[in-house]
């Protein structure tokens, strides 16, 4: 099953009239804009028409990334596979998840209306979903909603719909079917794909799929996990020594943690409980991604800010923002060239002046006259 989820008010939680623009279409509401009768979707000058107070932010990726890890943080909390399809739309790959409709009710901490359509394929499931956001909008609803279409009920529920629902078709071709008398999807779906190919040539093929709903816009990426680590103490910890102490084998914990997963991170949060039953918390993001390296030198700066007023009974930090590390290109550093020689079989060229050499290096020495010429001379053939 596949979970199409709209949000509205994601990157406009202010409580004045406030939408954000993408070009001049409004992407999303506030909430006192979307009760004034302003909706995603309209063009920008038609907005301020109907609420003269209305605000304007521009879109940018980087002024809402935390908005939209926190979508993905939550949907991934549903089921694992994920894809963004734009700044307030996602699809869950539910797959054999068991779930329930208020499954999806922790998204409604992070927006005013979340629209929800759930169906056994990405097609159905973004057409229940954009129909019930249709009906919400137009009744100026809030809160979470969802639509589920059954795997049994798909037939049915597609049979009389428009074949304007068929969101991947373009204009032209939804008027060429409108025109040979094929106004509903159910329609479309009891010709053969041979036919819709006589017709209409190698786009009969793709029709079809998308009719029987055998399109997909993407491929969905697993999320990778947030990491946690905790630490208690049998004796409060009421000196900066023993506590960075106890932050060093965290660190060295998430770091082989990162290592395994190839991930790097954006954000970092470190919690002190206190002997007093108080809690102090420190949180950093970072507009880039950081290194499993880097982990250690940041939760030591963190606590050094915290500067826990009495002794500290336990300790615990979560990293999230994960992103995957794209593999590049294989460098033989000294400390990985003998696990790299068992796994690959390939000898390890060492410089003259005892330094470890890529193997980019090693072929633009081949080629390269002026690399041949230095002082470690030219490489042969490997």
């Amino acid at each position: 099953m596949i979970a199409w989820v709209k949000t509205i008010g994601l990157l406009t939680r202010s409580q004045r009239s406030v939408v954000v623009v993408d070009g001049s279409t409004t992407v999303d509401v506030s909430i006192r804009a979307y009760l004034n009768g302003v909706r995603e979707g309209m063009d920008v000058m038609e907005a301020r028409l109907v609420d003269n107070s209305l605000e304007v932010v521009r879109y940018c990726d980087e002024n809402f990334e935390e908005e939209r890890e926190r979508l993905l943080e939550l949907c991934a909390s549903i089921a694992p596979k994920v894809r963004i399809l734009d700044p307030t739309c996602v699809l869950i790959d539910l797959g054999n998840c068991a779930f329930a409709e208020d499954s999806f009710e922790c998204l409604g901490e992070i927006a005013h209306t979340v629209v929800v359509g759930i169906g056994g394929n990405e097609l159905v499931a973004r057409i229940a979903g954009a129909m019930l956001n249709r009906r919400c909008s137009k009744a100026g609803k809030t809160g979470v909603f969802v639509e589920i279409v059954p795997q049994h009920g798909t037939a049915e529920f597609m049979e009389d719909l428009p074949v304007t629902e068929l969101w991947p078709l373009d204009e032209e071709t939804i008027s060429r079917l409108m025109q040979l008398g094929l106004h509903k999807i159910g329609q479309v779906r009891r010709i053969s794909a041979k036919e819709l190919i006589t017709i209409f040539g190698e786009k009969g093929k793709f029709i079809w799929e998308v009719a029987w709903g055998r399109y997909s816009s993407g491929n969905f990426i697993a999320t990778l996990p947030e990491l946690r680590f905790d630490m208690g103490f049998d004796a409060e910890v009421d000196d900066y020594i023993r506590l960075r102490h106890g932050l060093a084998e965290i660190a060295e914990k998430a770091k082989n943690e990162l290592i395994r997963l190839r991930s790097d991170f954006k954000k970092v949060e470190l919690s002190l409980l206190l002997v007093s039953g108080r809690t102090i918390t420190c949180s950093k993001r970072f507009r880039s991604a950081r290194s499993s390296d880097s982990i250690g030198s940041i939760l030591d700066l963190m606590v050094m800010g915290l500067k826990p007023p009495c002794g500290v009974s336990r300790m615990s930090v979560r990293i999230s923002g994960l992103v995957s590390v794209v593999p590049e290109q294989l460098m033989l550093f000294q400390s990985e060239a003998p696990k790299i020689v068992e796994r690959t079989g390939r000898e390890v060229r060492i410089s003259t002046a005892g330094q470890l050499v890529s193997r980019r290096e090693l072929v633009l020495r081949y080629w390269d006259p002026i690399r041949q010429a230095g002082s470690l001379g030219r490489v042969g053939t490997p």
